[in-house]
């Protein structure tokens, strides 16, 4: 005997946003397990995934991040590229360590999101969205420290520069649904490579507010 169904209503808060979904399930309220997708193919599949990715970046950033805070896209040189993407993912989670460190012994609080990219050639760059700093000198702080340490053939270990980093300011009245979609989409290619997180983000990130009630 099938379920009836319920007609839900999910709210979910993020910054200046409210978003409203209306839906209608048999499982709500009931421990169920979910069974498998059955008719859906690889294709369909993909774009779900994609959506629900776009919505669910969409509201942490709404959440955590305003108008004139920054998207960061860091890129490198020719010369300094590293040899694959994981080489790229562990020498931005040092970067950013290291901003972190140096962001807390300043009085500074830090929240950000990083993707990467990999482009078509195989060129790796990074998008990242972090708060501004409301002191001087802020973007140098962003900057300064996209180096690498490498030991010379004197023994002797030194700092290279990686590459540029380029810097926009968001704008879009509170809601970043272009933003977050473009960074999907974008790091859509290296997400299917690397099976795992879409994004990284700092532990300090405010989580949007969701509630789901029973409507008629």
């Amino acid at each position: 005997m099938a379920r009836p169904k319920k007609y839900l209503q999910k709210t979910v808060i993020a910054g200046d946003t409210i978003e409203i979904y209306k839906t209608q399930s048999s499982r709500y309220g009931l421990s169920i397990p979910r069974d498998e997708n059955v008719g859906k193919t690889p294709e369909a599949t993909v774009r779900n995934n994609q959506r629900l990715a776009e919505r669910r970046l969409r509201q942490i950033i709404n959440a955590n991040f305003k108008d004139d805070d920054y998207h960061l896209i860091y890129k490198y040189f020719e010369h300094t590229h590293p040899a694959n993407w994981k080489e790229a993912v562990e020498e931005m989670r040092r970067y950013w360590r290291r901003i972190q460190y140096e962001a807390k012994k300043a009085g500074i609080e830090l929240r950000y999101i990083w993707a990467i990219e990999t482009g078509k050639r195989g060129s790796i760059h990074f998008h990242v969205i972090v708060n501004k700093i409301e002191k001087k000198a802020e973007l140098s702080f962003f900057q300064k420290q996209w180096k690498r340490q490498v030991t010379g053939e004197d023994g002797k270990k030194t700092w290279i520069r990686l590459g540029p980093v380029y810097c926009m300011s968001l704008w879009s009245d509170g809601q970043y649904n272009d933003l977050a979609k473009y960074i999907i989409k974008q790091t859509s290619e290296t997400f299917r490579e690397m099976k795992g997180k879409r994004w990284n983000c700092s532990r300090n990130l405010i989580k949007p507010k969701e509630t789901v009630k029973e409507v008629k």
